[in-house]
């Protein structure tokens, strides 16, 4: 009994960080508040690795999420909001949702950024295609590490955790949704 509930519940929470994820309205107000904390992920990201900054310099486009929530116990479920660039001039916001199967005990916060490296790339973005995900982590208190496997052609995908206590092998969908600035 209590292992069939552990199971609905672990689904229930996949399902809904995956298929709850809409991204929010852009208004100045959000606009603005996502881009001092989309600045501000790049920074430490940069500083942590300098890197980095060619993959933002060269890439035709990004989407980068300053803080995405993930927790697990079995199944996973995360979300975050983010902001989409072309360029260095941001275009959409943006949801990213994942819902996973496997190993995975814990939660935390990390960084997500996409790095479109052709016109393509960035176009399949803003089709809502979801893509399979194959990833290890683990986390324990303000450093941590990730594997992730791409799920795009041409797309770089750099996955650097702020905090948590998190052990994870899994499969799984990330599903995105944008919303066009206009």
């Amino acid at each position: 009994m209590i292992r069939s509930s552990l199971f609905v519940a672990g689904l229930a929470t996949s399902l809904v960080a995956l298929g709850g994820c809409s991204a929010p309205e852009p208004t100045s107000e959000k606009i603005d508040a996502l881009t001092t904390k989309a600045e501000k992920a790049k920074a430490e990201l940069i500083e942590e690795d300098a890197k980095v900054a060619d993959l933002f310099s060269n890439a035709v486009g990004y989407a980068i999420f300053p803080d995405v929530t993930k927790g697990a116990w079995g199944f996973s479920g995360a979300r975050g909001i983010g902001l989409v660039y072309e360029g260095s001039s941001p275009t959409a916001t943006s949801c990213v949702g994942h819902g996973g199967i496997g190993f995975g005990l814990g939660g935390g916060t990390y960084k997500y950024v996409l790095f479109f490296n052709t016109q393509e790339a960035y176009d399949a973005f803003y089709s809502g295609k979801f893509g399979f995900n194959a990833s290890a982590t683990a986390v324990a208190g303000p450093h941590g590490k990730s594997a992730d496997a791409d799920f795009f052609k041409d797309v770089i995908i750099i996955s650097n955790e702020n905090v948590g206590l998190f052990a994870n092998a899994e499969i799984g969908l990330h599903g995105f949704d944008t919303e066009p600035i206009d």
